[in-house]
């Protein structure tokens, strides 16, 4: 195996953990961004069985679900976030 050089330079990022849904959807990029595997994430949070910074409601998932549709007033209406 070989051997690290005791030079070796780690950059780490830090990204801040996203709190509640609209922090989550703002680091996805936009309601507009995000995609069916987000919101299989969402999904499994509200299961618990994802770990992810918040538990998001049925009603947040929904709203992911009409913004992904393109509805953004609707996804909207149901998350409480302004896109």
């Amino acid at each position: 195996m070989p051997k690290m050089s005791d030079s070796t330079t780690w950059t780490v990022q830090i990204i801040p953990a996203a709190t509640g849904i609209c922090g989550w959807i703002d680091s996805k990029g936009g309601a507009t961004a995000l995609t069916v595997s987000d919101i299989f994430v969402l999904v499994e949070a509200y299961l618990e069985h994802a770990p992810i910074s918040f538990t998001p409601t049925i009603t947040e998932i929904f709203g992911c679900v009409e913004y992904y549709l393109g509805h953004i007033e609707n996804g909207n209406t149901n998350t409480g976030c302004e896109y």
